[in-house]
């Protein structure tokens, strides 16, 4: 939800909204394109190594896509810097059951 949302339910804008608002607006706007760019490095690492399938560093690699949704939106949905973490985890668990004690 954003924070426009909350306060124009509540009626009045508060005179230090316009300001704390466009604030977060460049932190999220930051921190989509450095996670971007810190999924592909973790997807080039992955593809590399033999900790965790190839499949997961494509999978991150491919998460550069919010790079392009951001261009053409201007917003990213958080969920997108979560899928490849997950697939690292969900991954790294099935190797870990797999193996051999």
């Amino acid at each position: 939800m954003r924070v426009a949302d909350t306060v124009s339910a509540g009626g009045s804008v508060p005179d230090w909204y316009k300001p704390v608002n466009a604030w977060v607006g460049a932190l999220w706007y930051a921190a989509a394109l450095v996670g971007a760019a810190a999924l592909v490095g973790y997807g080039l690492t992955v593809v590399d190594g033999t900790v965790l399938p190839a499949w997961t560093g494509w999978f991150a690699i491919a998460g550069a896509v919010m790079v392009g949704l951001f261009a053409v939106t201007r917003d990213v949905p958080p969920v997108l810097l979560y899928l490849a973490p997950t697939a690292f985890g969900l991954a790294a668990l099935v190797r870990a059951a797999a193996r051999p004690e």
